[in-house]
C-alpha cells in the first residue's frame, strides 16, 4: 500500500496520535482486516473516527470496491472526511450516524463532545476518553439523538 496522508486533530491524543507517530493507528488489526478483505471487496467501518483503517481499506479495495465509514461525532466526521479527500478516494461512503442493534424506538444518549474552545487540548482530551466510554460529567455536554438514518449532534452550553 502507498503512504497516506492525515489530516489530525491536536486534540486527539489516542487515536490521531499513533497514527501521527506510528503511520497506523493498529498495524496488526489493519494487516487482519487487509488480508480478509479481497481487492474488489467491500467493507464497513463502523466507528471509523479520522479514517486509519477506512483509508487503507479503501486504497486496498481499489476503484472496483467499496468501504462504508460510520462515526457519530461531527468534528471527528469532518477529520473523516477530510482524510478521505486528501487521499483521493472516491470509493468510501460516509455517514455520520450512531449504529444499535436495538429496534426499539430511538433514544437520547448524553455524551460530552470534543470542542476547541477555552479548555484546550486537555478538555478536549478528556470529552473523547469520557465519550467513548460514556461516563464521567463535563460542563459542555452534546446530545447524540440517533435514529436508523442520521445522527446529529447538538452542543448546549451551561
Amino acid at each position: 500500500l502507498p503512504p497516506f496522508h492525515f489530516v489530525l486533530p491536536f486534540w486527539d491524543m489516542v487515536v490521531s496520535n499513533r497514527v501521527r507517530l506510528h503511520g497506523s493507528y493498529d498495524e496488526q488489526e489493519l494487516d487482519i482486516l487487509l488480508r480478509l478483505t479481497p481487492p474488489g471487496g467491500s467493507s464497513l467501518d463502523v466507528g471509523a473516527n479520522v479514517g486509519a483503517v477506512t483509508v487503507p481499506l479503501a486504497a486496498h479495495v481499489g476503484e472496483e470496491g467499496v468501504v462504508y465509514a460510520i462515526d457519530p461525532f461531527r468534528q471527528v466526521f469532518q477529520f473523516l472526511n477530510d482524510n478521505i479527500a486528501v487521499n483521493g478516494l472516491s470509493n468510501v461512503h460516509t455517514f455520520q450516524m450512531a449504529l444499535s442493534d436495538s429496534t426499539s424506538a430511538p433514544r437520547t444518549i448524553r455524551v460530552p463532545a470534543p470542542s476547541l474552545r477555552a479548555g484546550g487540548w486537555r478538555t478536549s482530551l478528556c470529552a473523547l476518553w469520557t465519550a467513548s466510554n460514556f461516563r464521567g460529567s463535563m460542563s459542555s455536554r452534546s446530545t447524540l439523538r440517533s435514529t436508523p438514518h442520521r445522527c446529529s449532534l447538538a452542543e448546549r452550553r451551561p
